[in-house]
């Protein structure tokens, strides 16, 4: 492909933070596969015309003033040097990606309401979200893109007719252990495997719970040993997405969730309520857990199929590349094909 929109995603995270892989290194592969320039990096003096999104927002101190800078024309100019002139642009476009709601932090809240204001295009990754960015600054815009799945699809491995529901598993950012100590009591009798980031301690009754440090590979082999992931969360305050249940599912693993607005659409199937009553429906209907996590499955690899989520980053690519010099991007029938194992293949490369 000769012509290619540049893309660079602005971010000071890494792959151990989930949101870091669902918001900037999945659509960062896909984008990249389906023919755009794409590179992940810090702040640059160097620029260059293009779609600049801030994700994961972790050094507002160099992010706000370098997006700053991309919208002023002598700076971009002061580095072009090397744009056939029928190609230049009006120059840059940036998209302000949040999928965290720290508009009331008091260390970096306003950098959240000056990057709104200052951004062309504002990405929620929830319903939930944008409706806080929008009461947050009101007559903004938002687009929703959600998270794609990241792991591979497991059936349900146990036959409930002959076994028992034990083990239970819990995984997380630390900031949400609050929500599993909460439920704590109401857990007991079972087995629980607690998955978090390293370093992490938890104290149950003056001594110290196990804790397996979070991996790729912990996590597999978690969802493996497993009959029930459980979920309390913060309830309708919560704008974070449904990477949890979703990737309990696509491991044939049955999820009981306390209610929140990302969890809706798979009431369905999985149970959603509270811990302690979901537990014991599920005692009382091994029978039917098989069949709902397979239907949830089915649901989920249709609508948040990696390349089906990168589609939609396409088409906002291409909405704030307009005035460029557009790619010959693939068309919406192309993406579609990209789908099961070729779609996680293409966005599982560092790349």
């Amino acid at each position: 492909m000769k012509d290619k929109s540049v893309v660079r995603f602005i971010t000071y995270s890494d792959g151990r933070m989930a949101s870091y892989r669902y918001r900037t290194t999945i659509p960062a592969c896909g984008l990249e596969r389906l023919g755009h320039d794409v590179k992940l990096g810090k702040v640059d003096d160097a620029a260059m015309p293009g779609v600049y999104i801030f994700s994961k927002h972790f050094n507002p101190g160099e992010e706000y003033p370098f997006a700053q800078k991309l919208k002023d024309p002598k700076f971009l100019a002061a580095n072009i040097t090397s744009i056939v002139p029928e190609e230049h642009t009006a120059g840059n476009a940036i998209i302000f990606d949040i999928c965290d709601n720290h508009f009331d932090s008091p260390s970096i809240g306003d950098y959240y309401r000056n990057m709104v204001e200052l951004a062309d295009y504002v990405v929620a990754a929830t319903p939930r979200m944008a409706e806080v960015i929008k009461d947050k600054c009101p007559g903004t815009d938002v687009t929703v893109i959600p998270d794609a799945y990241e792991f591979p699809e497991r059936q349900p491995r146990f036959n409930w007719d002959q076994k028992e529901i034990t083990n239970l598993m819990w995984f997380g950012h630390p900031t949400n252990i609050k929500h599993l100590q909460r439920v704590w009591n109401e857990l007991a009798g079972f087995n629980i495997m607690i998955i978090t980031e390293n370093g992490v301690t938890l104290d149950v009754d003056g001594e110290v719970f196990p804790i397996q440090p979070w991996s790729i590979d912990t996590m597999l082999w978690g969802f493996a040993q497993s009959h029930i992931v459980i979920i309390p969360n913060e309830g309708k305050k919560s704008c974070k997405g449904a990477n949890r249940i979703i990737e309990s599912i696509r491991q044939g693993v049955f999820v009981i969730a306390e209610p929140c607005p990302a969890y809706e659409e798979f009431k369905e199937w999985m149970y959603i309520g509270d811990i302690k009553e979901g537990l014991e429906w599920c005692k009382q209907h091994k029978e039917e857990l098989q069949d709902r996590v397979q239907k949830a499955q089915a649901y989920i690899r249709e609508k948040y199929a990696p390349m089906k989520i990168v589609g939609q980053w396409h088409e906002l690519i291409l909405k704030a590349s307009k005035g460029r010099s557009i790619p010959k991007a693939q068309s919406p029938k192309e993406i579609e094909k990209l789908s099961g194992e070729e779609a996680q293949k293409t966005v599982s490369s560092p790349g």
